[in-house]
């Protein structure tokens, strides 16, 4: 199974029109398993609330966009900030010098990345956010992601959705079975 994991400059995409807004709105008109840190939804929801305090658009817009912001995150893959999410945010954030969010964003997709569990599961990071995307590129996150790797018996915190969908029945407690290095991949917008 495929996994997307989008960051909040990829996910915003979604409610206003911008340059990669129309592959992310085909993306979620095809239904995937789709998560996102729980900041990402306040990431998301604040242009929203800029753009109706600069009257870019109106009231009505920014209820129905708020909306469907909400809807979406119910069916996201939530990822909390746990004591682990946290820890692996501090080091990438200390290792790769990132911002405070794009450090949020990378740790959470390494905490999804070691549930998966299914050898043919895959991860697709979708930034994008410039910082980010660099910082993929750099060894010094695949460091991150070696180093993760030992983590395999953590506990799963804050990880399910929200409710019982299709895409559930391959995060578990237990960690992961096949390894991180080959199972990522960065999708640029």
């Amino acid at each position: 199974m495929i996994f997307y994991y989008l960051d909040a400059s990829a996910w915003v995409k979604r409610y206003y029109w911008e340059s990669g807004t129309r592959w992310v709105q085909d993306l979620f008109a095809q239904n995937p398993a789709i998560a996102c840190a729980s900041l990402g939804l306040i990431e998301v929801m604040a242009p929203l609330a800029r753009k109706r305090k600069a009257r870019d658009i109106d009231l009505l817009s920014f209820q129905q966009k708020a909306q469907e912001l909400e809807e979406d995150w119910m069916d996201f893959i939530q990822i909390q900030l746990t004591a682990e999410t946290i820890n692996r945010t501090k080091d990438l954030a200390r290792d790769m010098a990132l911002r405070g969010a794009a450090a949020v964003h990378l740790a959470s997709a390494l905490v999804l990345q070691s549930r998966l569990v299914d050898a043919e599961d895959r991860l697709i990071f979708v930034a994008a956010d410039r910082e980010l995307k660099e910082a993929l590129k750099r060894p010094v996150w695949l460091s991150s992601i070696q180093k993760n790797k030992s983590d395999r018996r953590c506990p799963m915190l804050g990880m399910e959705p929200r409710k019982k969908t299709k895409h559930s029945r391959t995060l578990v407690n237990s960690g992961i079975q096949h390894p991180l290095s080959g199972s990522h991949s960065l999708l640029n917008l």
